[in-house]
């Protein structure tokens, strides 16, 4: 390889021992690359680059004068062709996620740093270079062509061009996300380029992003869709996302390039918002993406009736049962926190002027809408609805008293505990929901409810087996359980030793 297609490579860091370190780790030329210059900082490495014009700058987060996160800020803001990689120690986390926000490409760990892994990185890196002159520009002016076609920019495509750049394909699918998803865009946008280069290698596509932020692949598609997904999977492996919670649709196959723009259209319009939906999937297809039904069957009237008469118990109950209906039926996040902004907002208003409520309860509304407003999930949504409902439930229940609260129920419990009580007779019996009340106990006690009603029980059958000539069946039944073998197993449980034996004191 000539010295006219290396590469070219300037190392900064304020210690000479890591960039002699650098320098001597691997054969720069022989792998295709050349170090032009070395820097102790970053206002030297900019005259450097000023200079010599690299490809690919490595560097230091930690140094005098100017740092690596601000180097990389301005690389990422005057020279958008540098590909910058940081340098870091297992304690500089958060400045490695700032410095993706920057543009940074890629990160190695010092502590960790061998040739393989700074080969492996650089090979990565060099591969979002466009140096080639083989055709690749003009794979790049298509796939720039495309961009502008989706984005509105220009109303007609060279489909011609399009079809040779995706060939031998018969049939095509759109692989597609949004950077508005993630908290990083600039840093998503730079390593879902990594994973576009990866898909290159292997399966004809042509990259797109838009002026609304999509981004993703146009496919050439040749043999079977479901290995084409399992395919684009495997790929992610390869990548150490700095949002982990990466997330794609890919659409249904289609034949006519022609009608590209109107295929991509609609399956952008059935993306929205699916991401909601998907906790953890990284690719959804076409056919499982959620139809929404945002149908309001919510009795406003009847809701504001039970706030005005202080109803407010019935008033959660009916919340409650909407919620679930409309979880249930899939209505759109946009929807949902609308109706949980409108109704929780009116049920706090009349609370707060009806009630007599602490401070608390004005930072709980607060804490309502704060999470509201930073629900990714459905998961996350429903969590919320419950906690809150819950928690609203122990409020009007107890006016803010919760330990006095609890010391009925554990007086309950504790006289009735041979009745075959349950968490849903006690919830019932202190209307609460069942959910809350289970939550409620584990917090307070460190157990659920069953486990601390079992503890009851083997203790009351404890004293009977040291002070009465009771059978055990009998010891069984009197205590509340309704199998003996069970209570016996239980018993073990707890105790360490069977009833039997412990009746004998061999303990």
């Amino acid at each position: 390889m000539s010295s006219t297609q290396l590469i070219k490579v300037i190392i900064v860091d304020d210690e000479l021992a890591i960039r002699a370190g650098l320098r001597n780790l691997i054969h720069w030329e022989q792998e295709g690359f050349v170090v032009v210059g070395e820097a102790p900082n970053g206002k030297e490495a900019l005259k450097l680059i000023s200079e010599f014009s690299p490809s690919i700058v490595i560097t230091d987060l930690v140094m005098p004068v100017l740092d690596g996160l601000e180097l990389s800020s301005i690389i990422g803001a005057n020279y958008p062709d540098i590909r910058s990689i940081v340098l870091s120690s297992f304690d500089d986390f958060e400045m490695v996620k700032s410095s993706f926000q920057n543009g940074v490409t890629d990160y190695i760990l010092k502590p960790t740093l061998t040739p393989e892994s700074l080969l492996k990185t650089l090979r990565k890196v060099a591969s979002l270079l466009d140096l080639k002159e083989d055709g690749s520009g003009a794979h790049a002016n298509v796939a720039r062509d495309l961009s502008n076609y989706l984005s509105g920019y220009s109303t007609e495509l060279d489909v011609k061009e399009l079809a040779e750049s995706l060939a031998p394909a018969t049939q095509y699918v759109y692989l597609y996300t949004n950077l508005s998803y993630y908290k990083s865009p600039q840093a998503m946008d730079t390593q879902f380029k990594q994973y576009n280069t990866l898909i290159a290698e292997q399966v004809s596509c042509l990259p797109f992003i838009t002026s609304q932020n999509d981004v993703g692949l146009l496919i050439g598609m040749q043999g079977d869709f479901d290995m084409l997904l399992e395919f684009l999977k495997s790929k992610f492996g390869s990548i150490d996302f700095i949002d982990p919670d990466v997330f794609f649709t890919l659409s249904k196959p289609f034949a006519d390039l022609n009608l590209l723009k109107d295929y991509y259209t609609e399956f952008k319009r059935m993306s929205e918002n699916q991401r909601f939906f998907f906790k953890g999937s990284k690719i959804v297809k076409y056919e499982n993406l959620i139809q929404f039904e945002n149908d309001d069957k919510f009795d406003t009237n009847q809701y504001l009736l039970k706030l005005i008469n202080r109803d407010f118990a019935d008033g959660l109950s009916q919340i409650d049962s909407y919620f679930n209906e409309l979880l249930m039926n899939a209505a759109s996040p946009r929807y949902l926190n609308e109706q949980a902004s409108s109704i929780f907002y009116t049920l706090f208003t009349m609370m707060e002027n009806k009630g007599s409520f602490d401070e608390n309860f004005g930072a709980l509304r607060m804490n309502f809408i704060t999470k509201l407003n930073s629900c990714n999930y459905i998961d996350d949504f429903a969590s919320l609805i419950l906690d809150m409902i819950a928690k609203l439930e122990l409020l009007i229940n107890t006016g803010g008293k919760e330990d006095e609260l609890l010391q009925q129920i554990l007086s309950y419990i504790n006289k009735n505990y041979n009745q075959g009580i349950t968490l849903t007779s006690i919830s019932k019996q202190f209307h609460f929901s069942s959910n809350y009340l289970s939550s409620f106990f584990s917090s307070k006690y460190n157990v659920t409810f069953s486990d601390y009603l079992n503890q009851i029980r083997i203790g009351k059958a404890k004293e009977l087996l040291q002070n009465t000539e009771m059978n055990l069946s009998e010891i069984c039944y009197e205590v509340g359980y309704n199998d003996p073998a069970y209570f016996s197993k239980m018993f073990k449980k707890l105790t360490g030793l069977s009833p039997s034996k412990f009746r004998r004191g061999e303990y």
